[in-house]
């Protein structure tokens, strides 16, 4: 949960009318999503002059593992591994439009690009030596048919 944006008040010296604040929150699954909901809206003031009022909602479902999507992980480690540098396994309740197609149980990767550090941050950088790695992997996972294949296990008649 990061609360990336805080407004209110009009001046220094004037207690604030009003104040408002923009939160981000990932999650795992959808029972921590249900969670951390009620929680957010079961809120209330400490003060009797103090109202509070959420709003808003999840804009993209959580991005839960599924087996045809760890298989697909451990398609494409391994072509990483056949280059020779590592593809770790990570999860942060990711935001992306994978969510949708893990969501309706398409086995999805996300993350694939380039090393790097400080996402969404003023100093947010990739890694140079790491741009032709992971175009490689790229190239291998588009034309390997047995990464391919495991791509396909997902689809429906």
């Amino acid at each position: 949960m990061n609360v990336g944006v805080v407004r209110g008040g009009t001046l220094l010296n004037v207690v604030p009318a009003e104040a408002e604040i923009e939160v981000d929150v990932r999650v795992l699954d959808e029972a921590e999503a249900e969670r951390v909901a009620s929680l957010v809206l079961q809120r209330s003031a400490r003060h009797p002059d103090v109202r509070i009022e959420a709003e808003g909602g999840w804009n993209r479902p959580p991005f839960v593992r599924t087996p045809a999507g760890e298989q697909l992980y451990r398609a494409a480690a391994d072509l990483a591994e056949a280059l020779g540098f590592s593809l770790p396994e990570t999860a942060r309740g990711g935001v992306s439009d994978g969510n949708f197609t893990a969501m309706l149980g398409r086995p999805t990767l996300d993350g694939l690009g380039c090393a790097g550090h400080g996402a969404h941050a003023e100093d947010e950088h990739i890694t140079v030596s790491s741009v032709a790695n992971r175009a490689a992997l790229m190239c291998n996972m588009l034309t390997s048919s047995a990464f391919q294949l495991q791509a396909c296990r997902g689809e429906r008649s």
